[in-house]
This record gives structure tokens, C-alpha cells and sequence, in this order.
């Protein structure tokens, strides 16, 4: 199956180069364009690779867990913190730490209790491999986001979400549809989570919304 999706993308991809999605000649209307196309590739073959049991799997542990450890590095950090601030609003107990020596703590801190998501494009990082090794003695459950197939993160995880591999890993002058397309898997998640106790997780971001607009430092309506 993995295979078969894999000559579906070569098929289906766009004369745009993810790599370098636009020239030195181009105009800004082009640019525009070129990123609308890719941006919109990138969402459409992500959902090619949705697969809804491995989801709702997902969904449940990340649910359960008494914490959410999230391990990312570079760019994919900052995607991580918008998941991380996404579930804090409906009051999950997200960890994520910037910093090698705070993530391998962490790591050797983890138990049954915790449920690990690992970002990486490539999944070759030797600093999350052997994050990974880690948790695995430690018994967490871990989820990963990574390229399509195997690699030495999805083999080492109980879990694999499929995004998108157009980019070249050193060649690339910037995260364009890899980015979207690991936008796109947490924000299924966030919104597969929010949707099991939708009722109290709406009334927990409505109660926060009232307050950001009232609270300390904030003119309150007559």
C-alpha cells in the first residue's frame, strides 16, 4: 500500500519544485501562486495518506495520557508549540522542551503515564532516535509524524502518521509542503481530541476567550 501511494505522488506532482518553488525572475503574483498550488498538493496528499483507525488510536492515547511529552527539533519546534498551546486550552498537560539536555531528561523521566509525539521529517535524527530508544525501555507509548515508509523513528514508534516527502532533506531552501502537510496532522488531532469531550472542552475555550477579553488589563463592556 505504502508503495503504491508512493507512485500516486510521483504521478500526481505538480511541475512545482517543493525544493525551490520559484525562481529568481518570478514575480510575487507567481510566488504567490506557486505556494497556493503547493500549499494545497500538500493538504490533498496528506489526506490521501489519512488513514482513520490509526487516527482515532492516536486520538485515544494522546486523550488518555496523563502527559503529552512532544519531541521536535528546529522548525518542527515551533509547530510543536502550537499543538502544545492548542491542548492547553482545553486543559491537557503538554511538555515540550527547546532545549537537548531538558528533552533527554525528560525522556529518562517518562513512563506508562506519558504519551510521546515524535515530529520529524526524515526520520533520521540520531537526537530523537535516541530519545526513542529511550522511551521505549521507559514504556511509553510513542507516536510519530514523519515521511511516508519505514525509517528508523516509525520503526522504533507504536504509531506512524504519514505527511508528505517531496522536499530533499539538505536541498531545500525552505519548509513549504512538509509544513503544511504537519500542520494538517496536528491539527486532525487537536480537533480529534477537542471532538472526544467536545461540550466541556467548549465550555473550557469559551471561559478562556470571556477572560482574554475582560480579564487583567482589559476594558470591561458596560
Amino acid at each position: 500500500m505504502q508503495f503504491i501511494s508512493a507512485i500516486q505522488q510521483q504521478k500526481n506532482r505538480p511541475s512545482i519544485d517543493a525544493n525551490v518553488p520559484f525562481g529568481e525572475q518570478d514575480t510575487l503574483p507567481q510566488i504567490s501562486k506557486n505556494l497556493e498550488a503547493l500549499c494545497s498538493d500538500a493538504l490533498q496528499e496528506t489526506l490521501s495518506l489519512f488513514d482513520e483507525k490509526s487516527y482515532q488510536k492516536a486520538i485515544k492515547k494522546l486523550n488518555l495520557a496523563q502527559v503529552i511529552d512532544i519531541y521536535a527539533l528546529g522548525a518542527n519546534l515551533y509547530f510543536a508549540r502550537d499543538f502544545q498551546l492548542n491542548l492547553m486550552r482545553i486543559h491537557k498537560n503538554v511538555i515540550v522542551h527547546d532545549n537537548l539536555v531538558a528533552m533527554e531528561l525528560n525522556a529518562f523521566s517518562s513512563d506508562r503515564t506519558h504519551v510521546a509525539l515524535v515530529i520529524s521529517y526524515s526520520g533520521e535524527s540520531k537526537t530523537l532516535i535516541d530519545y526513542c530508544q529511550i522511551l521505549r525501555k521507559r514504556g511509553t507509548f510513542i507516536i510519530c509524524i514523519t515521511s511516508m515508509g519505514s525509517n528508523s523513528i516509525s520503526d522504533l514508534s507504536h504509531l506512524s502518521l504519514d505527511i508528505v516527502s517531496r522536499e530533499k532533506v539538505f536541498s531545500k531552501i525552505g519548509l513549504f509542503s512538509s509544513k503544511y502537510s504537519i500542520l494538517m496532522v496536528l491539527d486532525l488531532l487537536y480537533s480529534g481530541i477537542y471532538r472526544e469531550n467536545y461540550e466541556e472542552n467548549q465550555r473550557l475555550t469559551n471561559m478562556e476567550s470571556s477572560f482574554l477579553q475582560t480579564g487583567p488589563g482589559k476594558s470591561r463592556p458596560l
